[in-house]
């Protein structure tokens, strides 16, 4: 129909190709994308091709268990790092938090619109935003799972370079300053160095 060689790619592996081409990674042969919307996707180029993996579901780092014990994942897992940093786990966490402490939580629910089911990240969010310490908490246990996966991803394969972007990175800026700022710390030395 069009004329021209067509592909067809994930989301995130086509943000990775684009980003790769035309954007932060241009020109970079070892890079990481991880993309933290709704789940957390992700693109790996290595040595200057991007990874597929044997079945073409390579680089699906959103499902690397970073917490044994942690929370269900939609994958089957358990402590998956989008079940601990994605957008939908940051609302489960919240409605979960929510039931125990309906008084302490009375401010979420205010903001999705009167039902516990269906307060979301955006909520979370806009209640830290406004200094509900409940928030905070759950804020707090996000970002120190987003540092976890990106420490992980960083040990693994070592890229000159790790793009941030979805929703959750736009809802919740202060967590690119938090990764940069905290990630080289928990690193080797040689990727620190790097």
């Amino acid at each position: 129909q069009l004329n021209l060689p067509v592909y067809v790619l994930n989301d995130v592996r086509a943000a990775t190709w684009g980003e790769w081409l035309y954007g932060a990674g241009r020109g970079c042969d070892h890079f990481v994308c991880l993309f933290i919307g709704t789940g957390i996707g992700s693109g790996i180029v290595i040595n200057g091709s991007v990874f597929e993996g044997s079945s073409n579901a390579g680089g699906e780092v959103g499902h690397m268990v970073i917490d044994l014990h942690g929370p269900h994942c939609n994958c089957g897992q358990r402590g998956c790092f989008e079940a601990i940093a994605g957008g939908l786990a940051i609302g489960r966490r919240a409605q979960e938090v929510v039931a125990y402490d309906p008084a302490g939580g009375s401010m979420l629910v205010e903001l999705a619109g009167g039902n516990v089911k269906d307060i979301a990240a955006t909520h979370v969010f806009a209640a830290y935003a406004k200094g509900l310490p409940l928030a905070k908490k759950i804020v707090d246990e996000a970002r120190e799972g987003l540092i976890a996966g990106v420490v992980s991803v960083a040990s693994i394969i070592n890229p000159a370079l790790i793009v941030l972007g979805g929703g959750i990175m736009q809802g919740m800026p202060s967590f690119l300053g938090d990764v940069q700022r905290e990630v080289p710390k928990r690193t080797l030395k040689a990727i620190e160095d790097h």
